[in-house]
C-alpha cells in the first residue's frame, strides 16, 4: 500500500514539473528588458514583453547647490551596490535650478552629468525614472524652481 501511495505521489509531483514548464521559456537578462519600453495598463507597469513588472527602487537626488546637484552620484560602485541590493529602478531627481540657472541658459556640465548617471544605470540593469524634482517652489525656501523664476515679490515663505 506504502508503495503504491509513493508511487502516486511521485507520478503526481512529475506531472506537475512538467506541466509547468514551457518549451518555449526562456531566460530573459535585465538589460533585454531595458531595450524595451515600459507601458501602463491601468494602474500596472508592462514591460516589453508584455508581463508585469514590480519596481523597487530608491530615489536619488542631490539638493546641493555647491556640488552643481550632483555630488558623488556618479559613483560607479554606487551603482553597482543599487543593483547588488536587489534594486531595479531608481528615481533620478532634475533640479530646475541646476539645468537651468538663468532664462534659457542650460547646464551642459549638469546636463552630462545626469547622462552619465542615466549610463551607469543603464549598465547595472536599472530603469531609471526623471523626477522634476522639488520639496517647495523655490530654491528661496529649499529647491526647485530657479531664483529668476518666482515672482515671490521678496515676501517670505
Amino acid at each position: 500500500m506504502k508503495k503504491i501511495l509513493l508511487f502516486s505521489l511521485s507520478l503526481m509531483f512529475a506531472f506537475l514539473l512538467i506541466t509547468c514548464t514551457s518549451k518555449e521559456s526562456k531566460t530573459i537578462e535585465q538589460n533585454d528588458l531595458l531595450s524595451e519600453p515600459v507601458t501602463i495598463n491601468g494602474t500596472k507597469f508592462i514591460d516589453g514583453f508584455g508581463r508585469q513588472i514590480l519596481l523597487n527602487g530608491m530615489n536619488l537626488v542631490n539638493k546641493n547647490p555647491k556640488e552643481n546637484y550632483i555630488g558623488q552620484y556618479t559613483n560607479p560602485e554606487i551603482f553597482k551596490n543599487f543593483k547588488k541590493w536587489g534594486f531595479n529602478v531608481i528615481r533620478l531627481g532634475i533640479i530646475w535650478d541646476g539645468l537651468e540657472p538663468e532664462p534659457g541658459v542650460y547646464n551642459e556640465e549638469y546636463l552630462q552629468e545626469i547622462d552619465k548617471q542615466i549610463k551607469l544605470a543603464e549598465d547595472n540593469g536599472l530603469f531609471v525614472f526623471l523626477d522634476m524634482h522639488q520639496d517647495l517652489f523655490s530654491v528661496k525656501y529649499s529647491d526647485g524652481a530657479p531664483k529668476w523664476a518666482t515672482l515671490d515679490e521678496e515676501k517670505p515663505h
